[in-house]
């Protein structure tokens, strides 16, 4: 009778392991520029051609899905762009999503992202900010100071961060 207990638990306890296996392994999907993975029913673009140039209009939905992550490196080194729209959904954007993209100016961050990566402009060397109180903002149209992303500079000793902020990025001071 013990043998057929210890037996029945561990049948039970592969059976429920195999049930937690996924079922379909992810694929990498590409539309356009945009390399991209589907989990949730949800995209998260992971990479993009870095032949992708001018002024970015991220798309909402890829594969019909919509776009809510922006994954780390996503654009690293895509020196050709000079603006970028991230489309209102998008909740994170990864660390070093944008670093080396050196012709980058612009950029119009939604308000709902609620995460931002160490470094994610790390290298946007013409990226503009809004100053206010000894620290540099990424926003949009309607909240220039929604994300404090750095100190101006290394020796500030204060800083009163703009009513409207609502994330501090890592590293910012």
């Amino acid at each position: 009778m013990k043998k057929l207990t210890v037996f029945a638990l561990a049948a039970l306890l592969v059976v429920g392991c195999l049930l937690l296996l996924p079922t379909k392994a992810e694929a990498a999907e590409q539309e356009g520029y945009y390399t991209y993975y589907i989990s949730g029913g949800e995209a998260r673009i992971t990479d993009v051609n870095t032949a992708i140039s001018g002024d970015v209009v991220i798309p909402a939905t890829l594969g019909g899905y919509p776009v809510t992550s922006i994954s780390y490196e996503a654009f690293q080194d895509c020196t050709g762009i000079l603006d970028v729209v991230i489309p209102e959904g998008v909740i994170s954007i990864g660390s070093y999503a944008f670093s080396g993209c050196t012709a980058l100016t612009g950029i119009s961050i939604p308000d709902s992202v609620t995460s931002i990566g160490s470094y994610a402009f790390n290298g946007c060397t013409n990226l503009q900010y809004t100053t206010y109180n000894n620290a540099q903002y990424l926003g949009n149209s309607s909240n220039a100071f929604a994300f404090l992303m750095k100190a101006t500079n290394t020796s500030i000793t204060t800083c009163t961060t703009h009513p409207n902020t609502k994330l501090i990025a890592p590293y910012a001071f």
